[in-house]
């Protein structure tokens, strides 16, 4: 579907137990409660769900999944695959009560004031990192400082103490982040430079360069890295 490049909003439902694959570099949005139980391959264009899809969703190269509802079966996001919760800010719900979801590609979070984008993975399975994963941040307004931003909740997360690419778009000069686990959720917080680093599991903390507006690291648990211009 969406081969012509066009974008489409289905308010219906979608009842099959067939497969469908997302073409084309359109967005494709669903509304309804769509029972499809196949699999769902995302390879060009975007899929957004604000309501739910019962099928198991894969998100390949050139592809990415958004939206404010629920998929019902898990998720397999390949590299180069983009997750980007919300439309603008939101909550994007994953059940993995029937198998772990794999995560090789990118997390798109955006963070606006107050507000941030959320991944939800609920179920016993959880999410496991690859090591070809990314998350990366996008800032509207200057977030507030010395606070948690909750970005990801999880029952149980996998791989985030190996390495993780991390992405900032828009950081500002003299401002520094800390992500961290806590309890298997995921967590980002903004500081002064010069500030004191947050305690417990610190993975990562930077200066922003307002110069570049992009900042991308490597980092190992356990490991804090502090860079000055």
């Amino acid at each position: 579907m969406g081969a012509d490049n066009s974008s489409t909003t289905y308010s219906g439902v979608i009842a099959s137990t067939g497969d469908f694959v997302k073409q084309g570099s359109g967005t494709l949005t669903l509304l309804g409660h769509n029972s499809l139980t196949g699999t769902v391959t995302i390879d060009e264009g975007q899929v957004t769900v604000d309501g739910s899809l019962a099928a198991f969703v894969v998100v390949n190269a050139g592809g990415t999944l958004g939206g404010t509802g629920r998929i019902g079966n898990s998720l397999l996001v390949n590299l180069d695959g983009v997750v980007a919760p919300g439309q603008s800010i939101g909550t994007l719900t994953i059940d993995s009560t029937g198998q772990q979801t794999e995560f090789n590609g990118t997390l798109e979070i955006e963070i606006d004031g107050l507000l941030n984008d959320v991944l939800s993975v609920e179920g016993p399975n959880g999410l496991r990192f690859g090591d070809s994963a990314l998350i990366r941040f996008v800032l509207g307004d200057a977030p507030t400082l010395n606070v948690d931003y909750g970005f990801l909740n999880s029952d149980l997360l996998v791989g985030f103490d190996g390495d993780v690419d991390f992405d900032f778009l828009g950081l500002g000069a003299g401002m520094r982040y800390t992500v961290f686990e806590r309890d298997a959720d995921l967590f980002v917080r903004f500081e002064a430079f010069g500030g004191v680093p947050l305690p417990g599991t610190v993975l990562l903390a930077a200066l922003g360069l307002a110069a570049l507006g992009v900042q991308r690291r490597r980092c190992t648990a356990q490991r804090v890295l502090q860079l000055v211009a």
